[in-house]
């Protein structure tokens, strides 16, 4: 596929500009509160930076490991089914 191309004529040059062009603020809406749901044992939420909006999962090295080697066996399976790329 072809890529458009674009002269000089499709940019403004900065002197150009006879003012500059003020961008209107606007404020942010309130994020919504986050609910944490129960964790199976031996699972816990840790949060990024200490920031109780950014909770992440707290997985033990086993668990890594067991996520890790089944997803490896699920990728070179999906690999197989779909054939070269």
């Amino acid at each position: 596929m072809a890529q458009p191309e674009f002269g000089s004529e499709h940019f403004i040059k900065e002197e150009e500009l006879a003012e500059p062009i003020e961008l209107y603020s606007f404020e942010m809406p309130p994020r919504p509160s986050i609910e944490l749901k129960p964790l199976p044992r031996g699972l816990k939420y840790v949060f990024l930076n200490n920031n109780l909006e950014t909770p992440i999962i707290d997985l033990p090295y086993s668990a890594c490991i067991y996520l890790l080697s089944t997803t490896k066996f699920f990728v070179s399976k999906l690999k197989f089914l779909l054939g070269p790329s």
